[in-house]
């Protein structure tokens, strides 16, 4: 799986452990072209991931008794509604890692 990190963070880490001396040996060019490297490398399009839960909610469609206990799942990022439990929304793609709702 592949892993994401932030451009910022990681140039600001960098200048501030070579100003410190932690890049033992290494003069200024090799960090300058270290940081161009970096810095010209394409970025990825990465969407954040949402977290939401399953709701529960009773349904009573055909006011029949015997759909008295039925109940449904809600998202709780775009209200999407099924029956059944999925890790993930199939709606808007939200990952279902929070506790669900009762």
């Amino acid at each position: 799986m592949a892993e994401y990190i932030e451009r910022d963070g990681l140039l600001s880490r960098m200048r501030a452990n070579f100003q410190q001396g932690s890049w033992y040996g290494c003069e200024e060019p090799m960090y300058s072209v270290v940081e161009e490297t970096i810095l010209e490398y394409p970025a990825a399009e990465v969407a954040p991931v949402r977290h939401g839960r399953w709701k529960l909610e009773p349904t009573n469609p055909y006011d029949d008794p015997g759909y008295k206990n039925r109940m449904i799942k809600r998202c709780s990022c775009c209200g999407w509604q099924n029956a059944c439990s999925y890790n993930y929304c199939p709606n808007c793609g939200a990952k279902m890692d929070e506790e669900v709702e009762t």
